[in-house]
């Protein structure tokens, strides 16, 4: 009886520890195959995904040809279109974030389903892809402090002034954290596009 309640006790203890290191060994293996996919990929196929995706993003700018961003029009045009923008992989990859300073380094996927959010980083639709350029506002959004996976659990250490990147396709773009808020779930104020 003691030691049933021991090993138990054991692995429910071990569990957390046991799963992060699959879900790392998983992302790590996912990079990888990413990378390589990548990098066997001809640079004009390359290009006219990025081209792609930044018509995309010009498409749910407000005033562009849709009449205005994340109205019902524009989210359904988009929303057609959304799964095939940067998945080259065929995998719903379309690139990586990493965060240097609490060593976060994990794949991006599209959309926020539970499913993604409970393994990697997910891209929340009908806002830019993540593929730089002027009057774009990309979103991303992962989990904190799920016993499973670290994730996004030690972005409450950054500060003004740090920084982090997205690799996409076969770029790398630098951001600058410029603010730091606390956002309530309902709250889509923070999430529009700002002109330029």
């Amino acid at each position: 009886g003691a030691i049933l309640v021991f090993l138990l006790a054991l692995g429910i203890t071990l569990y957390p520890l046991i799963s992060n290191w699959y879900n790392e060994k998983h992302r790590s293996e996912i990079h990888t195959q990413y990378k390589e996919i990548i990098q066997q990929v001809d640079t004009s196929e390359l290009d006219r995904a990025r081209e792609l995706a930044h018509e995309y993003n010009a498409a749910i700018l407000p005033g562009t040809q849709l009449s205005d961003a994340f109205s019902k029009e524009a989210l359904l045009w988009a929303s057609e279109d959304y799964e095939h923008q940067l998945n080259l992989a065929g995998d719903g990859t379309m690139g990586y974030v990493e965060i240097p300073l609490i060593q976060v380094n994990l794949p991006i996927y599209h959309g926020t389903d539970e499913a993604v959010l409970q393994i990697a980083v997910g891209h929340l639709e009908w806002t830019s892809l993540p593929v730089g350029g002027k009057s774009t506002h990309s979103v991303v959004s992962a989990h904190r402090g799920l016993p499973t996976a670290v994730l996004f659990t030690h972005l409450d250490r950054m500060e003004i002034g740090d920084t982090f990147s997205f690799t996409i396709l076969d770029r790398t773009i630098l951001y600058e954290v410029d603010q730091i808020r606390i956002v309530e779930p309902d709250d889509l104020s923070l999430i529009g596009i700002q002109q330029g």
